[in-house]
């Protein structure tokens, strides 16, 4: 029979260590330890440019581009009819945006972006015609070290 609140059982089998991506040390699968939202404010940021991330929302998940982390929060980018925080409602609204771009399509047009040490300012995006994509930060999983850490 399940217990109701105090701490959990010392002889659970159920959660086993589990590190999350960009963290050196294991926490149990429980919701309140992997939901760090906000704590890592000392830490080195989530995203810099040249990251590879995965969206987390899809089956299989193609290699994006972390290219530029404008100064906005997603209840603050605007898209045609809403804003991106209206159209990713299961993340804080007040999330940092993380502008990506497909891999293979950087790759193709801007073969030496992992040679630049800044991020593509985004009129650079749209005179090249290279499609770019919007993330609230926790949305993204970073799957690989940009070449700059």
């Amino acid at each position: 029979m399940a217990e109701k609140g105090g701490d959990p059982r010392d002889d659970r089998s159920d959660e086993t260590p589990w590190t999350p991506s960009g963290s050196k040390e294991p926490l149990n699968r429980s919701l309140d330890n992997a939901l760090q939202i906000g704590d890592d404010e000392d830490d080195e940021p989530d995203f810099i440019y040249g990251d590879i991330a995965h969206d987390d929302e899809v089956d299989e998940p193609e290699d994006l581009v972390v290219v530029n982390l404008p100064p906005v929060t997603a209840d603050e980018w605007e898209l045609e009819d809403e804003t991106l925080a209206d159209q990713n409602p299961k993340y804080p609204a007040d999330d940092d945006v993380v502008i990506t771009v497909e891999f293979e399509t950087l790759d193709k047009v801007m073969p030496d972006w992992d040679l630049r040490e800044t991020p593509i300012p985004l009129d650079e995006l749209e005179e090249a015609e290279i499609a770019y994509e919007p993330f609230p930060e926790h949305r993204l999983i970073r799957e690989e070290d940009s070449h700059l850490r």
